[in-house]
């Protein structure tokens, strides 16, 4: 089964990267992922997501949190993914984070609270500068530790332009 040169939904990806993963005998192949559908001039947005992700709707409306499954890909083989639909609206910012960009008491990244404080705060400024803004904010790495391994940190920002 391939999902690329054929109409699917994001869920079908989902699954088949983790059935793919799953099969692998080698390694820890656990890892989160989000994917998106986006249609640029109507808004509409499909997505699914798998592992340590939040994801939301920003907008002059206040904030949506968008679900999905919190089970990593390769962690069991019949993970069920699901598909989300939601419209961007103009000017409507869709923020992708991983779990340790949320993970304040850590010291790897902000509370939920104040990422969202921040970006409402920042609105109506460009992506670009948003995501520069909370580049400098996060904490150069998680831990001093030079034998604790780095955190994933990944953070993503869209905007709806029209």
């Amino acid at each position: 089964e391939t999902c690329w040169n054929s109409r699917h939904q994001p869920a079908q990806v989902l699954r088949k990267a983790n059935d793919i993963l799953w099969d692998v005998q080698d390694g820890d192949w656990r890892s989160s992922l989000c994917y998106l559908q986006l249609h640029p001039a109507s808004g509409s947005t499909q997505l699914a997501m798998g592992g340590d992700l939040r994801v939301f709707v920003v907008s002059q409306r206040g904030v949506r949190v968008v679900g999905g499954t919190t089970t990593l890909l390769a962690e069991q083989p019949d993970t069920r993914f699901v598909n989300e639909q939601l419209y961007l609206e103009g000017g409507d910012l869709l923020l992708i984070a991983s779990a340790s960009v949320l993970d304040e008491e850590a010291g790897s990244g902000f509370s939920q609270a104040k990422l969202l404080e921040t970006v409402q705060e920042m609105l109506e400024d460009s992506v670009a500068d948003i995501v520069d803004h909370l580049a400098r904010k996060l904490p150069m790495s998680a831990s001093s530790d030079p034998n604790v391994h780095p955190a994933d940190r990944s953070l993503m920002v869209l905007r709806r332009r029209f």
